[in-house]
């Protein structure tokens, strides 16, 4: 997520939807859509270490017609021994 705009952001100024969820009904796959409905950035889960623990999730951001791919963020994700998230590390 660009460091200029917060995650709240995201959540209130985008429309969201889920996709593909896991035996766990974790959704891999959120498509974040700007007012007009372009895409804006899909965000998606990966490298599954063990029930309900990914390690990655790569953010994808696309141009204003929401079309064409424009750059990756890629986070790594570590957890406690109660398997919460306690470090988000940009690769």
């Amino acid at each position: 997520m660009p460091e200029n705009l917060p995650e709240r952001a995201i959540a209130d100024d985008f429309s969201s939807d889920a996709y593909l969820p896991d035996k766990d009904g974790i959704y891999r796959i959120l498509e974040y859509r700007r007012k007009d409905g372009t895409l804006y950035m899909k965000s998606t889960l990966s490298d599954l270490i063990s029930s309900r623990m990914y390690t990655r999730a790569t953010l994808t951001y696309f141009d204003a017609t929401g079309t064409i791919p424009l750059h990756d963020v890629v986070w790594k994700f570590q957890y406690d021994i109660n398997r919460k998230i306690i470090s988000k590390r940009v690769e």
